[in-house]
């Protein structure tokens, strides 16, 4: 069998599987956001405090990305 054939599947497995822990992490801590103003319904700025707050997801925040763009649309006078 090819090896970089091999080799490219586990890749694209072990990136996908990172992915989906990333974002199961993430949308834990932005429930308890969510959960810590008594409502039910997970909103973008809870997403956005989310990122503000926690040190791991910084590289998320910030002109040019998209959360920044989505909280630049949802929230009046960001810019």
């Amino acid at each position: 069998p090819d090896k970089k054939k091999n080799f490219a599947k586990d890749t694209v497995h072990v990136v996908a599987l990172a992915t989906e822990l990333f974002l199961q992490d993430m949308t834990k801590q932005c429930y308890q956001y969510t959960s810590e103003r008594k409502r039910r319904t997970m909103m973008l700025h809870d997403v956005g405090d989310c990122i503000k707050s926690v040190p791991r997801y910084e590289f998320l925040d910030g002109p040019g990305t998209l959360a920044w763009t989505l909280m630049q649309d949802c929230v009046p006078g960001l810019n």
